[in-house]
């Protein structure tokens, strides 16, 4: 779990970079930097995405009786 909660980390710093060399290159006016930046921004997110949901798809790993009692 470590592991992926230090993927994301590292996605969210790969985001922000883009977004920030996008920015800079827009101010710029430097075209060739502002495709790359938008291609980074959307291959971190859709990983970012894909990472999300296998967290969600794992399987619970502490004992039953430690889970959260569900009351209606």
């Amino acid at each position: 779990m470590f592991k992926k909660a230090a993927l994301n980390l590292m996605y969210n710093f790969g985001m922000g970079g883009s977004i920030i060399v996008g920015y800079l290159a827009i101010e710029r006016k430097s075209f060739l930097l502002i495709f790359p930046a938008i291609a980074a921004l959307i291959f971190f997110l859709m990983q970012k995405i894909k990472l999300m949901k296998e967290i969600k798809s794992m399987k619970d790993p502490r004992p039953a009786a430690t889970q959260k009692i569900k009351t209606k």
